[in-house]
């Protein structure tokens, strides 16, 4: 009836075609809309990483340089031994300690910080730390006899390792959640936890 009111009545069937049109105009118009912002997304993605990178990188090189000109005036010419200021700059024992507040002190504090508030973001945050920290420290004890024979070394990359962890801007910890916890530890502990839950029961007491 519509089709034949149209033919009768070519007003009525212009303004049809022309709502079609219309129509097909907005639905056009919002594809093109949301391919812009899906381009947008990942042009911010694309600089995004590239920030990272640059701010990752400049971390290790400077690292790299700090460590290269100690080692070089004071380890490598045994001033760390033979000086005072050598040996608090640079003695094993004093780097040992270096990296104890670095990597375990200041967090500590940090963390136990983030209990007294009332915000969850920042428990969450030093949660990942921990487990980063704890499977990091797991995996080096195993390959640290293997990759380094140079004590002091060892301990200024631990160091390094450390602060970039938690450093604002840097915050190692949750790029090593994010790339290799989530996607490769963590499904296995929850099949694991799951397991366990499957074969152990605890009673509660009184039941």
């Amino acid at each position: 009836q519509l089709h034949l009111a149209s033919r009768s009545n070519p007003k009525m069937a212009n303004s049809t075609t022309d709502y079609q049109s219309l129509a097909q105009g907005e639905e056009s118009d919002a594809k093109d809309d949301k391919q812009s912002l899906s381009n947008i997304e990942k042009v911010k993605d694309m600089f995004s990483l590239v920030k990272a990178v640059l701010c990752h990188g400049s971390y290790a090189v400077l690292c790299v340089v700090i460590i290269f000109i100690i080692k070089t005036l004071y380890v490598d010419t045994n001033a760390n031994s033979e000086t005072y200021f050598g040996m608090l700059i640079a003695g094993v024992n004093m780097t040992k300690l270096y990296v104890t507040i670095l990597g375990i002190s200041v967090p500590m504090l940090l963390s136990l910080n983030a209990l007294v508030t009332l915000d969850t973001d920042d428990d969450r945050y030093w949660l990942t730390y921990w487990a980063v920290y704890a499977t990091y420290t797991f995996l080096t004890i195993i390959f640290e006899e293997i990759l380094f024979e140079d004590t002091w070394l060892w301990y200024a990359v631990q160091g390094s390792v450390y602060v970039w962890l938690y450093l604002p801007g840097l915050d190692g910890c949750l790029v090593i959640s994010k790339l290799f916890l989530k996607p490769y530890v963590l499904p296995w502990i929850y099949r694991a936890s799951s397991w366990v839950k499957s074969k152990v029961t605890l009673k509660r007491k009184g039941t």
